[in-house]
């Protein structure tokens, strides 16, 4: 039973069970919501999602390789350091769960005849381990691989669901009226959008990780953004991306408000009708959406006074939260649409 529990710690599985969630909201709650007749079955699905989280939980593997002195001088429990996990075994668990996930990246793209998609998998691989070894250290590119990944772990659904019906060979058994070819550049766009966000947001936790381990960083030599410009100029870069989402959301509560509010005259009767079916364009999801900027505001507040550890260890969690709150608008938006 300890080595389940120590295994479960090791490849963190809450986050993977986050990951598979997203995956699965985006799918069933933005594709098949908009699109009539997508790429992926639900078992072609499923080797999607357990190829991205065996990937994703390789590289939790690697990272903590990687990381067990400078987690010894940042007094974090990974469960390799402490002996919980032998390095021998933590070294096979990584090859196997790469394995897996290669295997089915590589059959599922050969499967949908888009063989290139296989790339995204081995550059996923390579990427989670040059982190591990050399970017984490270094000055920014680390954190910016790492928000990269986070959004493909979003695009790669749209990427394998979506792609493939816009292809030349298939457009024209797909796309029989400019309705369907509507629906599937809205799907697309939805989930480019949330792709951002979650790049955006991913990039401002890393650096807040950054500050909390910033004494163990300096004795390893790491030149990362904290070490390099100190508290206040990275604080200010942490406000600067809180800035870009936060105007990016009133842009989207814009429209939304516009979509509701705009009324639309029908030639034939000349009668104005207010309701546009459109998704995320309704009363509640413009108050959800508040919320999330009231909450997005108090973190902008937060990190600008936050001086202590402890105090950017609470950022890291409230900036989790917001991730999954934002996540969450995915079922809250097509329910009620």
């Amino acid at each position: 039973m300890n080595n389940i529990i120590n295994f479960m710690r090791l490849i963190r599985v809450n986050n993977l069970l986050l990951l598979c969630v997203l995956q699965y909201l985006t799918k069933y709650f933005i594709i098949e919501q908009l699109v009539i007749s997508s790429t992926l079955s639900s078992t072609k699905f499923l080797y999607l999602v357990i190829s991205t989280t065996t990937i994703a939980a390789a590289g939790y593997i690697i990272n903590d390789l990687y990381d067990i002195n400078i987690d010894q001088l940042n007094n974090k429990r990974n469960v390799i350091s402490n002996g919980l996990v032998s390095i021998r075994t933590a070294w096979i668990l990584y090859m196997i769960l790469n394995t897996i996930g290669l295997y089915l990246g590589f059959f599922l793209a050969f499967t949908i005849n888009q063989p290139w998609l296989s790339l995204i998998f081995l550059y996923s691989v390579i990427s989670l381990w040059l982190y591990s070894k050399n970017m984490k250290k270094a000055f920014l590119i680390g954190n910016i691989q790492v928000g990269i990944l986070a959004s493909l772990s979003i695009m790669n659904v749209a990427l394998f669901d979506l792609f493939p019906i816009l292809d030349n060979a298939n457009i024209s058994h797909h796309t029989t009226n400019n309705h369907i070819i509507y629906n599937l550049q809205a799907s697309f766009i939805i989930i480019l959008s949330y792709s951002i966000f979650s790049f955006l947001f991913t990039l401002i936790r890393e650096i807040i990780k950054d500050i909390e381990d910033v004494e163990g960083d300096q004795k390893q030599g790491a030149t990362t953004l904290i070490v390099r410009l100190g508290y206040k100029k990275t604080k200010w870069i942490i406000l600067s991306l809180c800035s870009i989402v936060l105007s990016l959301i009133i842009f989207f509560q814009y429209l939304q408000y516009s979509l509701i509010s705009t009324k639309f005259t029908l030639n034939h009767k000349g009668e104005q009708y207010n309701d546009i079916e459109f998704w995320g364009a309704n009363t509640e999801s413009i108050i959800y959406t508040l919320i999330i900027e009231i909450i997005l505001i108090i973190f902008m507040y937060k990190v600008l006074y936050a001086y202590k550890k402890q105090q950017f260890s609470f950022l890291s969690k409230l900036a989790k939260i917001i991730i999954l709150i934002g996540i969450l608008s995915i079922p809250i938006f097509s329910y009620f649409n």
